[in-house]
């Protein structure tokens, strides 16, 4: 609720939506963002708890995934994908 009213009545024309800071997550989550966005998403952040919920979540995911070891597909497994993906075609 307050931060519709803050939304509503905000001031800085260059305050994020929840919709683009969910959308840069990944960017900003990886440090791939520019300073100036990663600072407005900060800002936006710093009022917004089902953001800072989302950005935490989403973060100590992709944290988890990376701890994955990779693993090599199988020989033959890409040849075996592009066949069955041609026969279905036909």
């Amino acid at each position: 609720m307050i931060g519709r009213l803050r939304r509503l009545f905000r001031k800085d024309k260059q305050d994020l939506h929840c919709e683009e800071v969910r959308a840069l997550a990944s960017d900003y989550v990886d440090e791939d963002l520019d300073e100036t966005r990663s600072t407005r998403l900060r800002a936006h952040l710093a009022w917004c708890g089902p953001c800072q919920a989302f950005i935490s979540t989403f973060s100590k995911t992709v944290n988890l995934l990376k701890r994955i070891p990779q693993e090599s597909p199988p020989p033959g497994l890409m040849e075996r994908i592009i066949s069955k993906t041609r026969e279905e075609k036909l």
